[in-house]
């Protein structure tokens, strides 16, 4: 994958370039990368550690930043992108099992509202990211694809069952 996902609790998807990891191997003692929300003010930590042969991605949500005398530090900050409901609004905050919800799914009392409320919106967040990341969207939607259960894909080209026809045909 060309990009790390990190799915805040607002709601928005940010992505960073997997090449932080490669500058992160350089010291992974002393090389972190802090993400900030713009949209909520959300902050990630994330570094490496090592694991048997290799290293594993570490990550934290500390309340501010604490940063060392010799550490190496990276600040990313974004907005993020934002994440469609088929209501038409954009989600309001992220579960820690890959749910999107708008903030108006606790208000609405008809179950179809609910629906609408708690259902994403794959091809409208196929042309946000077009119109975000011209030049890369196919990898930036890829590496969601392939990273969230949970999401209908259905009818565009990062399905399951297109990434897998296309992978028999690169073959």
């Amino acid at each position: 994958m060309k990009f790390d996902v990190w799915f805040c609790r607002c709601g928005h998807i940010h992505i960073m370039p997997a090449e932080y990891f490669d500058w992160m191997t350089g010291d992974i003692r002393n090389r972190h990368v802090y993400r900030v929300c713009q949209s909520c003010g959300a902050v990630y930590e994330q570094y490496l550690d090592n694991y048997e042969d290799g290293y594993v991605i570490c990550g934290a949500s500390p309340k501010g930043f604490e940063i060392e005398p010799n550490s190496d530090v990276r600040v990313m900050m974004n907005p993020g992108i934002p994440v469609p409901m088929m209501s038409g609004f954009f989600a309001s905050y992220h579960t820690s099992a890959n749910i999107w919800l708008y903030d108006g799914y606790n208000d609405a009392h008809v179950e179809e509202t609910k629906k609408l409320h708690s259902t994403f919106d794959a091809k409208n967040l196929i042309k946000i990211v077009n119109k975000e990341y011209p030049e890369d969207y196919e990898d930036v939607l890829k590496s969601f694809s392939c990273y969230v259960s949970g999401i209908n894909w259905d009818g565009t080209p990062f399905s399951y069952e297109a990434r897998m026809s296309m992978k028999n045909v690169q073959r």
